[in-house]
């Protein structure tokens, strides 16, 4: 309290030279001690010596960015915002803030504000202070912007003219980063060889110029390829090697990536309570680090729904709705597609005939809207496995000539991506008939 009352009555000037001093003395005390400088910064920017405060507002979020992305990006907006404010006339550092900042938010799924920074950052194409990669690697952010909206389209279009501009691949980690991210847009257009071929591109990159976290993030998008392939074990022995790396380096979004992944093969497999015991642990480290990323949830909404856990099912889904911005249950695809898995849980269960018919044609109601929008969107892999179940259901209800047409597609669609396993399930299928009842 008395310290307070000094304090309060020091004249302006002096506590600003009281702060200069303290944060100066920090300084040389603690120089390698990185868990003092969010207090240094805290007293330079007090004194208003605010180049030195955005600078230890910098080197704080660059030691925590693996292991606390949430709070480095708070850290990196604090030194943003001097830069803002301030007028401090260092482009180039600026720019360099604005961009960790934009890859942050890209995998946090903070969608508004990477789109939001990225309009900022375009304003200084051209800059001569700028290195000549500004606007490659700019562009890039966009091409990964469309792919966190989900729109394959656009992002293919992006990142393909950006491979023919051969510039890039002067920047081996822009390089490594661009391979993968192509791969992914061609794993989830169902083009595995082509997807294969980017990402082997970019393990080679990375492997050459030892950049560790994409060899880790490579493990996990073989292991997708596995997992799309129909191979759940041999999926799960890269997500496995993958996790191994990660706790090493402690990078927490691909933690998240291991676990949902995981939950997926299991759901594949028909082992629900692993996939759920492995969707648990998704959803709960993505709010743990702040990450507003859809998929873990729907994975976890998907293993509810084969449970047959309505009320945690229900709950969830407002979860959902209140936690991911621009989240719209009513339009979802997915969220469709899981609910139709519940009611035909449900119907599994369900004693009364009529009852039972009414879930079931909710169940296929439900089915046909994903198809659409999965097919407007260009998701073939989820659509597939929207149309094999389509099929299933329409089985169970007896409508065998409806039912083997959705199964063929399902087939052709899985043919494509070379996924035994799952057209096998459907073969077995369409062998199928529905037993004649007096």
């Amino acid at each position: 309290i008395i310290q307070e009352y000094i304090y309060r009555n020091l004249s302006l000037s002096r506590r600003r030279y009281l702060h200069n001093r303290i944060g100066m003395a920090m300084e040389e005390l603690y120089k390698n001690r990185p868990r003092y400088y969010n207090t240094i910064a805290m007293h330079f920017y007090n004194a208003e010596n605010y180049s030195l405060a955005a600078k230890y507002y910098m080197m704080t979020a660059d030691i925590i960015v693996k292991s606390n992305p949430l709070e480095a990006a708070d850290y990196y907006e604090k030194a943003l915002q001097i830069y803002r404010e301030r007028g401090l006339g260092e482009t180039y550092q600026y720019m360099r803030i604005l961009m960790n900042l934009i890859d942050l938010y890209l995998e946090m799924g903070e969608a508004k504000r990477a789109e939001k920074a990225i309009a900022e950052a375009g304003r200084f194409i051209g800059s001569d202070s700028l290195g000549r990669d500004f606007s490659l690697r700019l562009n890039h952010r966009l091409g990964e912007l469309y792919l966190l909206k989900n729109d394959l389209k656009k992002a293919r279009g992006v990142m393909e003219r950006l491979l023919q501009n051969r510039e890039i691949l002067s920047y081996p980690e822009e390089a490594s980063r661009l391979f993968r991210n192509i791969g992914y847009v061609y794993w989830r257009l169902g083009l595995l060889e082509k997807a294969v071929e980017m990402y082997s591109l970019s393990l080679s990159r990375a492997k050459e110029d030892k950049q560790v976290r994409y060899v880790m993030k490579l493990y996990l998008d073989m292991g997708n390829i596995m997992s799309y392939k129909g191979e759940m074990s041999r999926a799960r022995g890269y997500y496995l090697s993958g996790l191994r790396v990660i706790t090493e380096h402690g990078n927490r979004f691909d933690e998240i990536r291991v676990h949902n992944n995981i939950a997926d093969t299991y759901l594949r497999e028909g082992r629900i309570e692993e996939a759920l015991e492995e969707s648990a642990k998704a959803v709960d480290l993505s709010r743990k680090y702040g990450f507003k990323v859809i998929w873990p949830y729907v994975t976890h909404l998907e293993a509810l729904a084969r449970a047959g856990e309505v009320s945690s099912f229900e709950e969830h889904l407002r979860v959902i709705s209140k936690e991911i911005e621009d989240f719209d249950a009513e339009s979802s695809p997915d969220v469709k597609y899981c609910r139709a898995v519940l009611f035909k849980t449900l119907a599994e269960r369900e004693e009364d005939k009529e009852k039972e018919k009414e879930l079931l044609e909710e169940a296929v109601a439900l089915l046909k809207e994903a198809d659409a929008a999965y097919r407007e969107r260009g998701f073939n892999y989820e659509r597939a496995v929207a149309l094999a179940f389509l099929g299933e259901v329409l089985l169970e209800m007896g409508r065998d000539a409806e039912a083997k047409e959705f199964l063929q597609q399902a087939k052709e669609i899985f043919q494509k991506y070379n996924n035994d396993f799952m057209v096998k399930k459907v073969e077995s299928l369409l062998k199928e008939e529905t037993p004649i009842t007096e």
